[in-house]
């Protein structure tokens, strides 16, 4: 490839990267709430787990309820 192709490219990719980080941005200002709603879900998980691989015995009905058994009453 010869220099002014690359770096018709590279301005490309920069503009395209650009774009992307905007539409990003507006969509996390629509959705604000989304990544708490998702780490809290993930951090209940993973008490859960470290609880069973430390050998902590029961679990306790915090850790029953916070959303994570899969259908059929089965654990994840």
């Amino acid at each position: 490839m010869d220099k002014e192709l690359k770096t018709t490219m590279i301005g490309e990719i920069r503009e395209e990267i650009k774009t992307l980080r905007k539409e990003l941005a507006e969509v996390r200002e629509e959705n604000p709430g989304a990544k708490e709603r998702i780490s809290d879900s993930e951090r209940g998980y993973e008490r859960k787990r470290r609880k069973r691989a430390g050998g902590e015995g029961r679990l306790d009905e915090k850790d029953e309820n916070d959303g994570t058994k899969r259908k059929g009453g089965e654990e994840e």
